[in-house]
């Protein structure tokens, strides 16, 4: 099946269900890809419903401004707002360093490992081997 064939049903099944959920004089706005709006609003407009779709021959950007605008004018704060996004990365930053310096923090309290070192042991061996049994006779004990 090819993309042409998904897109074809894709846009029949939207049709259908816009069609089913609006009656004849019902005015729809149509915020999708120019695209997907070319194939739909024949058939809408000939079904009756007034259509408007008023990102249309708007670039990506274009049109994620005019929604950030749109939303914006009607007093919310666009989720993907640039300004949010900054925010939200100085956030991330902010945690991680937070992290960073408990991480280092810990590691300086840690205790020293409870497992002995190798060679410390190598030499307390050595020296208890070194070691006479008997301790030598002092001036005083002579």
């Amino acid at each position: 099946e090819g993309r042409g064939t998904v897109r074809q049903d894709w846009v029949q099944k939207v049709l259908d269900q816009l069609l089913a959920a609006t009656k004849a004089g019902d005015s729809l706005l149509l915020l999708i890809r120019e695209r997907q709006s070319k194939r739909l609003v024949a058939p809408l407009l000939a079904a009756g419903r007034s259509v408007e779709a008023p990102m249309e021959g708007l670039t990506l950007d274009q049109q994620t401004a005019w929604l950030e605008e749109k939303l914006r004018l009607a007093g919310v704060d666009p989720p993907g707002s640039r300004q949010r996004l900054e925010e939200e990365k100085q956030a991330r930053r902010e945690r991680r360093a937070a992290r960073r310096t408990k991480a280092q923090a810990f590691q300086t309290q840690a205790p020293a490992s409870e497992t002995p070192d190798p060679t410390e042991q190598a030499l307390d061996t050595t020296e208890q081997v070194s070691t006479p049994a008997t301790e030598p006779p002092t001036p005083e004990t002579a």
